[in-house]
């Protein structure tokens, strides 16, 4: 069975799928626009077939980073579609890592390349060099704002502010004196007062 005839068994069992053609060894997605690239290394039946219920343009771009893994030079544009790509797929995917059950499968869909990236056929060409690096950038980031968020928590809410006592002792009596001796005042005043108002009343 050739490309044409595995896309079109596939065809019969996912609408998603009508919207592409095979025409010289190009795939062409016709939805909302006309979207073609190269099939050198795909083979359609042999991708896992929740990827064909994803949305029409979804799956031409899971099946464009699986091409793109094999290149050994990429085009500025590649590059660029690959950090976009990279980095949608992240922020998806710690969202799905929050809880939302909703993107599960296409996350799992989307990650289908970038999962692959790591694999010994790829690990040192363009596209999975870049995919590991932002990867990577990502968990730190991830870590750096996890590790900000839980000192901020201990500090606010759990840890005391604690002073050098030799510093500032004489400074803390100095001020709780200060407060009591304006406490003293303030009761002479209001006593004067007091006793003022009554004597002239």
């Amino acid at each position: 069975m050739n490309k044409q005839e595995d896309l079109l068994e596939l065809q019969k069992n996912f609408e998603s799928l009508k919207y592409f053609i095979l025409e010289d060894n190009n795939l062409i997605l016709n939805y909302n626009g006309i979207f073609k690239m190269p099939l050198n290394h795909i083979i359609l039946k042999s991708l896992n077939s929740n990827l064909f219920k994803l949305d029409p343009p979804e799956i031409f771009q899971v099946i464009y980073m699986l091409e793109l893994l094999y290149k050994t030079a990429l085009t500025e544009e590649e590059i660029n579609f690959i950090i976009q790509y990279t980095n949608n797929y992240l922020i998806l995917n710690d969202s799905v890592l929050e809880g939302n059950k909703v993107l599960q499968t296409k996350v799992w869909c989307l990650g289908i390349p970038i999962n692959l990236a790591y694999d010994q056929n790829f690990v040192n060409l363009q596209a999975a060099l870049i995919i590991d690096k932002l990867n990577a950038n990502h968990s730190q980031n991830l870590e750096n704002s996890y590790n900000k968020g839980q000192k901020l928590e201990l500090i606010n809410k759990k840890i005391p502010i604690i002073h050098d006592e030799e510093k500032n002792y004489a400074q803390v009596l100095g001020n709780t004196g200060f407060v009591s001796l304006l406490f003293l005042i303030s009761g002479i005043v209001a006593t004067i007062a007091y006793v003022t108002y009554f004597i002239i009343s």
